[in-house]
């Protein structure tokens, strides 16, 4: 069913390892916290095959999400060697 409005979706999820995998390395990556999940509909374009373009600010996404830190991808590698 197409919708006449937008809608948005903002889930709290706390991930846990599949049975019996809790002791391997990836399942240590996964946050004791729960993370934000998000989903968006929208309704049908008014333009014919030519979609919707969104722009997202970049100084609000990294306030949001902050920026990618090369330093803790490093550690994380160290901590896993």
């Amino acid at each position: 069913k197409e919708r006449d409005l937008g809608l948005f979706i903002l889930h709290f999820v706390k991930g846990r390892a599949p049975k019996g995998e809790e002791s391997k390395k990836e399942a240590t990556l996964i946050p004791s916290d729960p993370v934000v999940a998000w989903g968006i509909s929208l309704p049908e374009s008014k333009y014919e095959d030519e979609g919707e373009e969104f722009i997202v600010n970049t100084v609000k996404f990294r306030e949001l999400f902050g920026e990618d830190d090369e330093d803790d991808d490093q550690e994380a590698e160290l901590e896993a060697s």
